[in-house]
């Protein structure tokens, strides 16, 4: 259980702090970021990314945001939040630079665990 702590350490991720939300527990901490890589909600956004849907990006976005605050993983939750805050206001933008940017962190901390 230390490497997964260790790597989400090298990460980036808010491993205290996150570990005082799970009281402590290493193994839900675990189990819950291993839960976080099959959320549908990353598939949503891809679509939504594909075709130009700024609605179900949002949607899809904002909720991934907050499951990856209660993770504590700050890169990811830093790219998912801007891509909520151009978001936001519902009017058509380009925010696929954004939505890359999340799959691309996404991308690499899933990675770390394969």
């Amino acid at each position: 259980m230390a490497d997964f702590i260790n790597v989400l350490r090298e990460y980036g991720a808010d491993v205290e702090g996150t570990l005082e939300r799970f009281m402590g527990d290493e193994g839900l901490y675990n189990q819950c970021l291993y839960m976080l890589f099959d959320d549908e909600n990353f598939n949503k956004l891809l679509d939504a990314t594909n075709s130009l849907d700024v609605s179900g990006a949002f949607s899809a976005a904002h909720a991934l945001k907050g499951a990856v605050a209660n993770l504590g993983l700050t890169p990811l939750f830093n790219s998912i939040s801007a891509l909520v805050d151009v978001l936001r206001p519902g009017e058509f933008v380009d925010f696929k630079e954004y939505s890359d940017k999340v799959f691309s962190d996404f991308n690499k901390l899933k990675n770390l665990f394969e």
